[in-house]
């Protein structure tokens, strides 16, 4: 028998779990293709009881994409902070496993950013963009790190361009199996020359 999460920590357990549900499912699926259903037979929770936590999809998602972007930003605030200066291709490395273990915000970012905001409420949204907010703040401490005497046109210029690249990342590095047969057979190659597209994006920024 399902018993409601009452306490906070409770609460906040549940979400986790029925984010990293959605998660799963949205690699495989478009965000249009997966119903409230599939998510909770992914959980410990009833389809009915998961209306408690989240009164759509896209509010899961957009919630997802707000947890995902905390662990970033306290890994970018980091980054942004040490006191010793990091050889490029030591915060290429950095920034780049960052990435991968975040990878699915990618996806998100390209494919449904536009559904974040249906269905989803107020709040959740504000504090979406204050997070994307901070995240360029330390993208631009970080670029700055490198060239101190760029200017402000420069520096905005870097990071629109990266991040327009890193927003295209997804499309170009998630090939259908077809497309993946028609470049070459080897998966292992394949996955070799994504990692290599992922950090010269960076590289790209950094210098």
């Amino acid at each position: 028998m399902f018993i409601r999460a009452r306490k906070k920590e409770e609460i906040e357990s549940r979400k986790k779990e029925i984010c990293e549900s959605l998660d799963l499912l949205f690699w495989e699926k478009s965000l249009k293709d997966i119903s409230m259903q599939e998510i909770a037979d992914n959980t410990s929770i009833s389809r009915t009881s998961l209306y408690s936590y989240y009164k759509s999809k896209e509010e899961i998602l957009l919630d997802s994409m707000i947890k995902h972007l905390k662990e970033i930003n306290l890994s970018m605030k980091d980054l942004a902070n040490k006191d010793n200066l990091l050889k490029v291709e030591e915060m290429v490395d950095e920034l780049f496993l960052l990435g991968k273990k975040h990878r699915i915000t990618l996806k998100i970012l390209s494919s449904s950013y536009f559904d974040l905001e249906k269905n989803a409420t107020f709040e959740h949204y504000q504090e979406f963009q204050k997070l994307i907010h901070e995240y360029n703040e330390y993208i631009h401490s970080i670029y700055l790190k490198y060239h101190k005497d760029a200017s402000e046109e420069e520096i905005n210029r870097k990071k629109f361009i990266f991040a327009s690249t890193l927003y295209g990342l997804y499309p170009m590095t998630n090939l259908t199996p077809k497309q993946k047969e028609a470049i070459m057979n080897d998966d292992n190659n394949f996955e070799i020359e994504l990692e290599k597209l992922g950090r010269l994006i960076i590289e790209n920024f950094l210098y």
